[in-house]
């Protein structure tokens, strides 16, 4: 390639980026963040307490929040004030188990091209910011690394979407997560290995654990079972004790069975899935200090899944209920996880993931628990809790602002108001309304 014709490419490269990311941002704000804003709310709510404090003024400068004060009588209402006082303010929510490089379920995946893939997980990343999700952990199937990219590129401020903690490769016993389910022809070859690493024996789970930091991984992703053999405890400890001492946490793919309990046993800080956890094994968590990240489909959602077998769709409902009841009377530590993984044409990726409130709802658990769920103990999982979570003085203002009380009534999370990503507004619904009217209009 000649030197001439660089800057050209580089040029239509840059071009091509910010159209991208202009169009996934329809009725956001740049996300600019200005000096200093004040927010007038009728209350903020406290998830780890449950306290709900009236008639507040939050003033959010450089990009975290610098005061949180009574309200002062006859404020005027400037371009710098944003008056919500007939609403509820809350920390931004957080999903500890998304896919952004995914569209569709494993068996009915098609070829792409890395760019296709990381254009849309930048759509997808804006519409989970929307819905308020200011935090998502990425949780694999990132082929090339791709996640790093696109996270280095909203923390860098070129595009907006959520904050973004990815686990590059997934580390997994030899195939993948490929088994009993929909197995792998020999003549393909390892197809996997695009988004898996094979690691059998500890010192090849510390060689991939080591890869995946290297190529930017906050996180590390195991699959302890799907198939006939799994990884034994000293296996999982050697991957727990090296992300550790990198300061990454480590989530693991697992159903249940013998595999669940190396994985409690060896250190593991959060089980994805657990569908099949015994009582016992969610005890155990529980002493231990293991995360339950609930992945947890409600019955509308399995339908999907299961391409309308109401059958099997209400088998996996029960049995997803039974767990999440047992895993919140036991006292488990619940992180909201929503795996979602198919692109709705009627709906976004953020208004999916709210629908998996309704297993919570189904379980039982209260909505204080699911709130936590969704915001502090999430932060704590994610290792955020510092600047992220909640809203008090010094964290970062990420924050939705919604229209009545969640504690009161879940729903009210499906229609925020407005989006705070550090400081800066995101998204506001009386914006995007009008922003349509005058779409239709013209």
């Amino acid at each position: 390639m000649s030197f001439r014709i660089r800057p050209i490419l580089a040029m239509l490269i840059a071009a091509a980026v910010t159209l991208c990311a202009s169009s996934a941002l329809v009725a956001e704000t740049t996300g600019r963040t200005v000096p200093e804003t004040v927010i007038l709310a009728a209350g903020l709510l406290d998830p780890a307490s449950g306290t709900l404090t009236r008639n507040v003024r939050i003033v959010v400068r450089d990009r975290r929040i610098a005061a949180i004060e009574p309200q002062k009588g006859g404020e005027p209402v400037g371009k710098d004030v944003i008056d919500y006082r007939q609403s509820i303010v809350m920390p931004g929510l957080m999903d500890t188990h998304v896919h952004l490089g995914l569209a569709t379920i494993p068996e009915e995946k098609q070829p792409e091209s890395d760019a296709w893939i990381v254009m849309r997980a930048q759509r997808l990343a804006g519409e989970m910011l929307r819905a308020g999700f200011t935090t998502v952990r990425d949780l694999g199937n990132e082929r090339n690394y791709l996640l790093t990219d696109l996270r280095r590129a909203i923390d860098q401020g070129w595009i907006v979407g959520p904050t973004i903690i990815n686990a590059g490769r997934v580390i997994a016993p030899f195939g993948g997560q490929s088994g009993r389910s929909f197995p792998v022809p020999s003549a393909e070859g390892p197809t996997w290995l695009k988004e898996y690493t094979d690691s059998d024996g500890p010192q090849a789970i510390v060689r991939a654990v080591r890869e995946n930091i290297y190529y930017g991984a906050q996180v590390i992703k195991l699959v302890a079972d799907q198939k006939p053999y799994y990884y034994s405890e000293t296996e999982v400890r050697a991957a727990v004790d090296e992300a550790h001492r990198a300061g990454r946490k480590v989530a693991v793919h697992v159903a249940g069975g013998p595999a669940a309990r190396n994985v409690i046993n060896a250190g593991a800080d959060s089980i994805e899935h657990g569908f099949d956890l015994t009582t016992q094994d969610l005890e155990l968590m529980r002493e231990r200090g293991t995360y339950l990240s609930t992945t947890d489909f409600a019955y509308p959602q399995l339908l999907i899944i299961f391409r309308g077998n109401e059958p099997i769709a209400r088998s996996w409902a029960d049995r997803i209920r039974n767990r999440l009841e047992r895993a919140d009377k036991i006292g488990v530590k619940l992180a909201f996880g929503t795996d979602a993984i198919w692109v709705d044409p009627k709906r976004t990726r953020g208004e999916v993931m709210i629908d998996f409130i309704e297993a919570y709802k189904a379980a039982g658990v209260s909505n204080l628990k699911t709130v936590q769920a969704m915001t502090v103990n999430a932060a704590q999982l994610l290792g955020v809790a510092a600047d992220r979570g909640r809203l008090t003085v010094g964290t970062y203002a990420d924050l939705v602002i919604v229209p009545s009380n969640p504690l009161q009534d879940l729903d009210a999370l499906r229609t925020p108001l407005l989006v705070m990503k550090e400081g800066a507004v995101v998204f506001e619904r009386d914006a995007a309304i009008q922003a349509a009217r005058s779409s239709a209009v013209r």
